[in-house]
This record gives structure tokens, sequence and C-alpha cells, in this order.
């Protein structure tokens, strides 16, 4: 490759960043000022449904906020291996795995995820478990609150090396919009 066409495709790279960044920026505000009385609104929802702590105490009193993309906002913990991880509420669990790239010492390799979706669709509310685990160990279809999914596994890299990621997204099917939970949130 030339010189020059080098120096262009840094040009191009460079131009395309930028636009992306801005486009990013300029949706994060609108998001901000439109979701403000979104997220005012969710959070009265979810104090009147009384959330399930979706696992051991330690997690709803100590986890963390973990932000990674627009898809994935809710709760991070270090769990120690095999602790449970209970549903939130009544619902239907369904449970599909995702895979992300890690790079450790030089090499790239996969760390695979489970991903369970629990919906109650009556009251608008679906809660996402991001954690790793054995496929095989885990509940879904209809189950009650405070049941037992599965357990946790080992910790996700990708995730701040937590082994739960919580999220909640009040409005469903109509938003896709996780809410910030906090330990006031849960019973």
């Amino acid at each position: 490759m030339s010189r020059s066409t080098l120096i262009i495709a840094t040009v191009v790279v460079l131009a395309a960043s930028a636009a992306i960044v801005g486009w990013t920026i300029n949706t994060s505000s609108q998001t901000n000022k439109e979701g403000a009385n979104q997220s005012t609104e969710n959070n009265v929802v979810i104090k009147q449904l009384k959330i399930s702590c979706p696992s051991v105490k330690e997690f709803c009193a100590n986890a963390q906020g973990i932000i990674k993309d627009q898809r994935y906002v809710g709760l991070g913990y270090k769990l120690s291996s095999g602790s449970a991880i209970f549903a939130a509420f009544d619902g239907d669990l369904t449970a599909t795995f995702s895979a992300h790239p890690i790079e450790a010492n030089g090499k790239t390799t996969q760390q695979n995820f489970k991903i369970v979706y629990l919906d109650n669709r009556s009251i608008n509310l679906r809660a996402i478990y991001l954690f790793r685990g054995k496929a095989k160990d885990i509940k879904t279809g209809k189950i009650s609150k405070g049941e037992l999914i599965t357990v946790s596994g080992k910790p996700i890299k990708v995730y701040d090396n937590n082994s739960l990621i919580f999220s909640l997204i009040p409005g469903y099917p109509g938003s896709n919009t996780p809410t910030i939970l906090n330990k006031e949130d849960f019973e």
C-alpha cells in the first residue's frame, strides 16, 4: 500500500469515527432529555412491584452499576461460583447465549455466557440476567417470584469480571430501555 493511500485511509477512518462519536453523544443527550420523565415513572413502577433480589443478599447490597453499551445496563457483582440466581418476579423464562471476543496473552478467544429473559407482559416488565453457567441447569418456562433459575458460574471478563449482571426493563415490550437500579429497588 502506498503512503498516500495509507494517509487517505487514515483520514477516512478518523472522519467516520468522529461522525460516530458525534452521533452517539447526540443520541445520548437526546435520550437523557427524553428519558428523564421515563426514568422517574419507571422507578415508581419498580417500587410498586416489589422486585425480589435476583441472587444472594450480597448482590442486592453490594452490586455496582454496569454500562457496557446501550443494550446492557444493569447491576453487576462477582458472586461465589454456585451462588443461587432467582426470579425477581413471576413470569416466563427463556434462555439463550452470547459469545464475546476477549484478548489474553496476545491471543483472542471467545468467552460464552448465558442470557436469561424473564418476561411478565401483564405488568409490562422484563428482567435480563447475564452469567456464565451450564445451559442444562437453567430452568425455562413459567416461574414464580423467588424460585431458583440456576446457579452462577465463573466471572464474565467483558463485564468487569462480574459473575451476574441484572437489568430491568419497565414498559416492556413497548420499551427496550433498561432502568438503573440500586439496592432500594429490591424488597
